[in-house]
C-alpha cells in the first residue's frame, strides 16, 4: 500500500513456508508482490496448478465501515469511494457488514501471538547471534519473552472468534472492501501519527486494516489507487473467502 505495488496474501497454508525462517509459526504466510492484479494471478497459478476456480457473476461486496474506514486520511477515503463508485457502475452489489467482535483489540490479539511465538523459536539464535538483529526486533523478541501463557491463549481464543466472525460475513458476500492502510507513508523515523485528532503508534496505524486478516487466515489482496496529493501511494484491500484465492484474483482483475 505504501510503495504502489500489489501485494497478495493468500489463504493461511496454501503457499507451503518450508525453508522460511519462521518470525510467528501460526500466522506466517507466504505471499507475493508483483506490478499488478493480473501478474499476482499469474505467479500464484504457477506456484499453486490446478486451482482455477473462478466467477463471473456480479460481485458481492461488503463494506465493514466500522474500524476500517476510520480514522482514515480523508484523501485515501475519497479514493475508496472512487473505487466503489466505478464498482456499482459495473455491476457489484455494496453491502454494509459489521463484525459482532471488538476489532480495536485485534492488534494487541495479533502482537501477542506474534510475539511470544517469536520469542520461542529466536530465543536460541538470539544468545548466539544477537548482533545480527535489528534494536527493534531484539525489543519485540524481550517483550515475546515477558508475556504470560494466560495472555498467549486468551489471544489465540480471541483469534478463533475474529475468524468465526470474518467467515460469517463472507458466508453472505463475496468480498470484503476496506481501504489498505489508512495513512500515507509517515517519514523514515516517526513514531505516531494524529489522524482525525486522534494520537497512534505508527505500527498501528500502518497494519489496521490487515493485521486482522492475518490472523484469520482469509486471502487479501491490496491495489493500487493512484497517488495523494503529496505524490505518496494510496492502496485497497479486497478479502476473499478462505481457499477462494482464485476467485479472489479474478475479482482483483477485474476491478483492476
Amino acid at each position: 500500500a505504501l510503495s504502489a505495488l500489489v501485494g497478495f496474501k493468500p489463504s493461511h497454508g496454501r503457499l507451503s513456508t518450508e525453508g522460511v525462517l519462521p518470525f510467528s509459526w501460526s500466522l506466517d504466510h507466504l505471499g507475493l508482490f508483483t506490478r499488478t492484479a493480473a501478474d499476482a494471478a499469474l505467479l500464484f497459478s504457477l506456484l499453486a496448478p490446478g486451482d482455477t476456480t473462478t466467477d463471473d457473476r456480479p460481485l458481492r461486496i461488503g463494506l465493514p465501515r466500522e474500524f476500517f474506514f476510520e480514522r482514515c486520511d480523508p484523501e485515501i477515503l475519497t479514493a475508496v469511494e472512487t473505487a466503489l463508485d466505478a464498482l456499482r457502475d459495473r455491476g457489484a452489489e455494496l453491502r454494509e457488514v459489521a463484525f459482532a467482535e471488538p476489532l480495536e483489540l485485534s492488534r494487541s490479539a495479533a502482537l501477542a501471538v506474534q510475539l511470544a511465538e517469536a520469542a520461542s523459536f529466536h530465543r536460541p539464535h538470539l544468545h548466539a547471534r544477537g548482533a545480527r538483529y535489528s534494536e527493534e526486533f531484539r525489543a519485540g523478541l524481550a517483550l515475546g519473552q515477558s508475556l504470560l501463557a494466560t495472555h498467549y491463549i486468551d489471544a489465540r481464543r480471541m483469534m478463533e472468534a475474529y475468524r468465526l466472525d470474518a467467515e460469517r460475513i463472507l458466508a453472505e458476500v463475496d468480498l470484503l472492501l476496506t481501504p489498505a492502510c489508512p495513512i500515507f507513508a509517515p517519514p523514515l523515523g516517526e513514531e505516531h501519527i494524529t489522524q482525525v485528532g486522534e494520537r497512534e503508534a505508527v505500527g498501528n496505524a500502518i497494519t489496521r486494516c490487515t493485521s486482522l486478516f492475518n490472523m484469520t487466515g482469509q486471502p487479501a489482496i491490496v491495489l493500487p489507487l493512484g497517488l495523494g496529493g503529496a505524490g505518496l501511494p494510496m492502496g485497497l484491500q479486497l478479502v476473499g473467502r478462505r481457499g477462494g484465492d482464485t476467485a479472489l484474483l479474478a475479482a482483483a482483475c477485474r476491478l483492476e
